[in-house]
């Protein structure tokens, strides 16, 4: 529902800063092939998996400080608790 479009938003947007930047095109790659409320972030770039996992591709265009590998899992690790946090602010704004 509401909330996991909530959830997907905000993992979409807050991945953003971690994901490599070359053309934008991954970041691109997210958004075209995630359906908002689903609660699965999908890729639709072919090199997406090489990417995250530090294969062949790795770095080759990551661009930034916060930019690279595992990105899900480096910013999960960072910003869980303020997603949590949101979320759970998100959920009594829809209640009342």
């Amino acid at each position: 529902g509401k909330t996991q479009m909530f959830i997907d938003e905000k993992v979409l947007r807050g991945m953003e800063p971690y994901t490599p930047l070359r053309t934008g095109m991954l970041i691109k790659s997210a958004r075209l092939g995630t359906t908002i409320g689903s609660g699965l972030i999908r890729y639709l770039a072919p090199y997406a998996r090489a990417q995250y996992y530090g294969g062949r591709l790795a770095g080759s265009s990551t661009t930034g400080g916060l930019r690279g590998r595992l990105w899900f899992s480096r910013w999960k690790a960072e910003k869980k608790d303020s997603l949590m946090r949101s979320v759970r602010s998100f959920m009594r704004s829809q209640s009342g």
